[in-house]
């Protein structure tokens, strides 16, 4: 009986081990970025290998994949095509895309009931206040214009306010960002200051001008003067691209150009680079 018991015992404990590490197998990883960029190459092959490359990327969350699913299946339109084309859809909308939404507009206001008409007038709306060019086209043939729609401004185009930049000089450096600069906006103006012995000090003061698409703001000048090397011509390029309410990715440039100095100076002309976060640090006073 006890050599019995000892043997299911070690029985238990080799199969059971072998199933534990079985389960502790992780499963294999995908790049959906790569997937993703399959699927949209598929796409200038044809529809069915379309269909086939962008349903892993779609299911992982893929807004870009997850619209071509639901536009593919819908315009293919055979057996349950368009229930699960609209599923698709919906995901893509849920994710913000403004072409999923004009797409699937399209599709409700085609129907004979009420609330789809109306939630598609509503996804229409949307599409053409996001700026997606077909609902505009569509839109501006109806004789009318994306300002009559009293759009809501996206609060993500909204850079008024304090951000500090911290921003890494060596993309290959372990070393974490630091602080590098801070951009003060208001009023359609933008300051930049520069930390000196603990303080802020502004730089180029009055000089910076600002142009602004939507979510991405750019900050520039190009300055001039003059020194023992003789003129000397300066560019700043700070470029905010926003990825959230107060946070946004920042891209700083600098270029600098000597123009009396002979080519053996290696700093006749040079440039540096810097990546990084801005953060949001002070909103204006309401």
């Amino acid at each position: 009986m006890k050599r019995i018991r000892k043997h299911l015992i070690l029985t238990f404990l080799f199969f059971g081990t072998r199933a534990l590490a079985a389960a502790s197998v992780e499963p294999p990883r995908i790049d959906y970025a790569e997937a993703y960029g399959e699927c949209t190459k598929a796409m200038h092959v044809g529809a069915e290998q379309a269909l086939a490359k962008c349903e892993a990327p779609a299911r992982a969350g893929i807004t870009g994949a997850q619209y071509v699913m639901g536009a593919l299946l819908t315009n293919r339109n055979s057996a349950d095509d368009m229930t699960r084309g609209v599923e698709w859809l919906e995901k893509a909308v849920a994710g913000g895309s403004p072409a999923a939404a004009h797409h699937l507009a399209s599709i409700l206001m085609q129907r004979s009931d009420d609330a789809s008409v109306s939630r598609g007038r509503s996804l229409f709306k949307s599409a053409a206040c996001a700026g997606y060019p077909p609902a505009l086209e569509e839109l501006n043939a109806a004789g009318a214009a994306q300002q009559s729609l009293s759009c809501a401004s996206s609060p993500d185009t909204d850079f008024a306010g304090d951000w500090s930049l911290a921003m890494k000089w060596d993309k290959t450096a372990p070393a974490k960002t630091v602080e590098s600069y801070r951009v003060s906006i208001a009023g359609g103006t933008a300051r930049v200051y520069a930390q000196s012995d603990g303080k802020w000090i502004e730089v180029k003061p009055g000089k910076f001008t600002m142009s602004q698409q939507d979510q991405s703001l750019t900050i520039s000048v190009t300055d001039t003067g003059w020194d023992f090397d003789g003129k000397w011509i300066e560019s700043w390029t700070i470029q905010l691209m926003r990825v959230s309410a107060d946070e946004a990715a920042v891209a700083y440039l600098r270029t600098v150009n000597n123009p009396f100095l002979t080519s053996k100076f290696s700093w006749k002309t040079f440039a540096t680079f810097a990546e990084g976060t801005a953060t949001r640090i002070k909103r204006p006073a309401a």
